[in-house]
């Protein structure tokens, strides 16, 4: 008896005790959980061609110390999902894990595509049924656009989905800088068609800015190889790295940069607005010359200038963090620009052409840059033109300032206009008055020698001489303004003829041995040829050799020595005339055969030249 009660009694016991046990399992089935817990779903009732964004609907998990994957996730009965909070700061890297069902309750199957936070350095799509991994997808702008679903620098990742379907997807988005917690819900959907339509007319648009930009570029570029002004230069480097920068910007570079682009994509950034710095202060400075116009003010904007365009590369070599290399830097930039500006408008107020042309522009430029910030204010700034309107500024900024090449070449075709008729008339004076010279200098030095030869006091005879020696003077130098007018006319004709040179050059050499004796000066021809076969002409040789001579016997004290020497080299005769004189400073060397130039004289000098001989 005892038996049969205390059976039933001991099996009622175990069967609750299992029942429990089963309960309480059921409870904590991983599946269960998830689909029945705080997850949020979304019904597509119909085939509205719009986008979907869950910023506000979605429960997050942070992994803060980034060790759970997916099946951690999945299979675990400790993680709990939250809706986001403002006290949620969590220090980087980070990562953030977010689950979203989808439900088709519409008639056709639909394709979309996820998009995801630009904050978030990569992102993971999977999808899970029944505690299986269906499939996974990949995000961010860590992985190279070719590598992933949607070629685009935008994180997308494709959703299917079809009629009567429900599905459930997990997202794993890494953070690897400080970010509000508003962007660890950044997650939309978007149907595909007008998604592709509105890529593809976002690639068109930016291939023709590129066009116009390469265009601008390339036409200055020409204008260089016709006039020969660093300024085009400066101008086609502005288009080139303004392309660089939107085309970068937009991750249609990705087409030509290989390799682990996420490395590459910051200091490839920063280079390119490095190098947009660097010209737009080389084109500034050589428009409009503000180290001529405003030299005290120069060395500040220079010194900017140079702090700037290292700044980026130089701190991140340092190892300073990105958000605080990024926020320096646009400070940096904001100061750079800000010191660009005040000498515009400074020299704007003085009717400064240049500075005007350049002043508009930059604030065509600066209200482009405006309207594409005030696009992020919107919901998409995707679906909007107002993305382009820094471009759209930069593409004003870059025509104006080629409508101020333009100016810029007529002026100099004026001034090379204005040039040349200015050496036309003087080159037509000198031939005038060099004329006029020449015949009273001509008819003097008849009667003068005529009086020479037949006076024969001692006095009257040196004063004789000198005067005669003073018209000669006169007269070589006319004869200098003469052929320095008939270069100039282009009417100066060589008369090369073949000839034995040695006994020409013995010639004109000896014919100083008098003054060098008078003047007490030691004149040497090192010559070891009997004869040199050359093409020249004795009128222009003759002239050139006495102009060396004689500069070299004015600037030679008493006692000195000086050197005439003929040598061959490589097929080529080598004359050197030297001295002992006191030589030519490093200042004045370059300019010795610049017309009418004359260095300092000293006590050795015996008078004055004319700055003629050198350059004829």
């Amino acid at each position: 008896m005892n038996l049969s009660y205390t059976s039933p009694c001991k099996f009622t016991f175990i069967s609750w005790k299992w029942l429990s046990l089963l309960l309480v399992i059921t409870t904590y089935n991983p599946v269960v959980s998830f689909t029945q817990g705080p997850v949020h779903t979304h019904v597509f009732t119909d085939l509205v061609q719009k986008k979907v964004s869950f910023d506000d609907s979605l429960y997050i998990f942070i992994d803060t110390e980034q060790k759970y994957d997916i099946w951690d996730i999945v299979n675990s009965t400790e993680i709990e999902f939250l809706r986001t909070d403002p006290a949620m700061q969590p220090e980087p890297p980070f990562t953030v894990w977010t689950k979203l069902i989808l439900r088709n309750e519409g008639s056709s199957a639909r394709h979309d595509y996820f998009s995801f936070c630009l904050e978030a350095d990569t992102n993971w799509v999977y999808l899970v049924k029944d505690g299986k991994l269906l499939d996974k997808q990949f995000a961010g702008r860590w992985f190279h656009p070719s590598d992933k679903s949607f070629p685009s620098f935008y994180p997308y990742a494709p959703a299917s989905i079809e009629a009567g379907e429900e599905k459930l997807y997990y997202f794993r988005s890494l953070f690897t800088k400080p970010v509000g917690p508003e962007h660890f819900t950044h997650i939309a959907i978007q149907p595909a068609r007008p998604l592709l339509h509105r890529h593809f007319d976002s690639y068109v648009w930016h291939a023709f800015y590129a066009g116009i930009m390469l265009f601008f570029g390339g036409f200055s570029l020409f204008l260089f190889i016709v006039f020969r002004e660093i300024i085009f230069i400066y101008f086609a480097s502005i288009t080139l790295f303004f392309t660089l920068y939107f085309v970068n910007l937009q991750g249609m570079d990705s087409a030509f940069v290989s390799g682990n682009f996420g490395r590459v994509l910051i200091p490839y950034a920063h280079l390119i607005i490095s190098g947009l710095i660097l010209s737009i202060f080389l084109y500034t400075e050589g428009y409009v010359r503000l180290k001529e116009k405003m030299p005290k003010y120069y060395p500040f904007f220079l010194a900017a200038t140079v702090l700037v365009v290292p700044y980026g590369h130089v701190m991140r070599v340092l190892g300073m963090d990105m958000q605080t290399l990024t926020m320096s830097h646009n400070l940096l930039l904001v100061v750079w620009v800000f010191l660009l500006i005040i000498p515009l408008i400074f020299l704007t107020t003085k009717n400064d052409k240049e500075a005007r042309v350049l002043l508009i522009s930059i604030g065509l430029l600066f209200f482009g840059a405006v309207l594409f910030l005030t696009s992020f204010n919107m919901e998409d700034p995707r679906d909007t033109w107002l993305q382009y309107g820094f471009q759209l500024g930069s593409i004003a900024f870059s025509g104006i300032l080629f409508y101020g090449l333009f100016d810029k070449i007529n002026s100099i075709r004026s001034e090379q206009r204005r040039i040349f008729e200015l050496d036309k008339l003087k080159s037509t004076f000198f031939a005038n008055i060099s004329h006029e010279f020449r015949t009273p200098l001509t008819l003097m030095k008849g009667p003068l020698q005529e009086v020479i030869d037949g006076c024969d006091d001692p006095k009257t005879l040196q004063l004789l001489k000198m005067a005669h020696r003073n018209a000669d003077r006169q007269l070589q130098l006319v004869n200098q303004l003469l052929d320095l007018s008939k270069l100039d006319a282009g009417k100066m004709e060589l008369g090369a003829q073949q000839g034995n040179f040695v006994p020409f050059l013995k010639g004109v050499v000896n014919a100083y041995q008098s003054l060098a004796e008078q003047k007490n000066i030691d004149l040497q021809l090192i010559c070891p040829y009997d004869e040199v076969q050359l093409w020249f002409s004795q009128d222009k040789m003759d002239k050139i050799i006495q102009n060396l001579l004689s500069n070299a016997f004015k600037f030679t004290p008493s006692g000195g020595k000086v050197t005439v020497s003929l040598s061959l080299d490589s097929g080529c005769a080598v004359l050197t005339v030297s001295d002992t004189g006191r030589g030519i400073s490093k200042d004045d060397l370059p300019h010795v055969f610049n017309r009418f130039f004359q260095a300092e004289l000293d006590k050795y000098t015996e008078g004055a030249g004319s700055g003629i001989g050198l350059a004829l």
